[in-house]
């Protein structure tokens, strides 16, 4: 088992530091920035435990997460991505709290931009 983020922040920074990594190079529109209905419908319904926990802390948080998991697990390969993988996999295993202190962090890091309010109004639309 994962062990849970440290008093210090490192391991805090460590996981934000994955899916602030995540945010970089979108390109408005692109096929593989594009929302997924059924990601945002699993989390919105808490199918998906974790995506929940980080759209509860906010559009930016879950987009976030959401295409850090899209990115590690498969589509397009990128240096870094077995690491991000392993990252993405140790992160899945932390403790409920410890993962919503990563989204909480990780809420306070991503300040709202254009961009981000263009997707959070084309989620909108979907619904």
């Amino acid at each position: 088992m994962a062990q849970p983020p440290s008093d210090k922040n490192g391991d805090v920074e460590k996981y934000t530091s994955l899916f602030r990594k995540q945010l970089q190079n979108v390109e408005l529109p692109s096929k593989r920035a594009r929302l997924s209905h059924t990601e945002w419908a699993d989390a919105r319904d808490k199918r998906d435990k974790i995506a929940h926990l980080f759209l509860n802390c906010g559009f930016a948080v879950w987009f976030a997460y959401s295409r850090t998991k899209r990115n590690c697990k498969g589509g397009k390969h990128y240096i870094g991505q077995s690491a991000d993988l392993a990252a993405f996999s140790e992160f899945q295993k932390l403790s409920e709290s410890d993962q919503k202190k990563v989204a909480k962090a990780l809420s306070k890091i991503l300040v709202p931009t254009v961009e981000m309010n263009a997707w959070k109004q084309l989620a909108e639309a979907v619904h």
